[in-house]
């Protein structure tokens, strides 16, 4: 790795004159650049996978409450009566 962006550096800089501080400025934003890139890969994964396991919570919440109104509903008494020849 090193030897690469030896070379690198060396064709970048070839027709310039850059000096200590230019080129240390330089690989600073090359490596802010990188933190930068490995930050941003982490957001993404950590708010990819929030939505996917908050998501499968509240279905989970909906599923529940849902069922608990259906059975509230079916044990209550709903007025109707039946007919004991069959109609």
């Amino acid at each position: 790795m090193v030897k690469s962006v030896k070379r690198i550096l060396r064709l970048l800089t070839e027709e310039r004159i850059v000096d200590e501080e230019s080129l240390h400025t330089f690989l600073i934003e090359v490596e802010w650049r990188r933190s930068w890139r490995a930050v941003q890969w982490m957001a993404n994964q950590f708010w990819k996978r929030w939505k996917r396991e908050y998501l499968l919570l509240l279905e989970k919440r909906i599923l529940a409450s849902a069922t608990t109104e259906m059975v509230t509903a079916l044990s209550q008494p709903t007025g109707w009566r039946y007919c004991s020849d069959g109609r």
